[in-house]
């Protein structure tokens, strides 16, 4: 079964009814405020002594990054309502709904908007989400 089925299909919630760009990943280092980064991190694939894939836990972590907290938190409220309990349809996989995790963390980043004394703002998001593959 393809992980790239599973990723594609986890990424593909993200909001798009926004002014922010989506990246997986990272952002390139020439990208224009508000984003949105997705990283997924996908559990072991384990068999059971039965020879049945057994379920594990996904990962997906959002950062919004924006001029202003206030753009970062109303981002934010977007990919809640897009991901919290979306369910994911990837060929080869039984997927869980995704919920969210701990809390939002909004924080002024290191990072500086260039020509400016204004640090990026910047909240993480977490969201769980139970897969296992169909078969070998």
């Amino acid at each position: 079964m393809s992980i790239i089925s599973l990723v594609k299909a986890v990424r593909a919630v993200a909001p798009t009814d926004t002014p922010a760009v989506v990246y997986e990943g990272e952002a390139p280092s020439d990208a224009t405020l508000p984003w949105i980064v997705l990283n997924v991190t996908l559990p072991d694939s384990q068999v059971s002594e039965a020879g049945v894939h057994t379920a594990g836990t996904g990962d997906l972590q959002v950062t919004v990054a924006a001029l202003t907290e206030d753009q970062s938190i109303i981002l934010t409220d977007k990919v809640l309502a897009s991901y919290r309990g979306a369910r994911v349809d990837a060929s080869g996989w039984n997927v869980g709904s995704l919920r969210q995790v701990g809390g939002i963390a909004a924080f002024p980043d290191t990072v500086t908007v260039t020509g400016t004394n204004r640090r990026v703002a910047v909240t993480k998001t977490h969201f769980a989400f139970t897969c296992s593959e169909t078969g070998v």
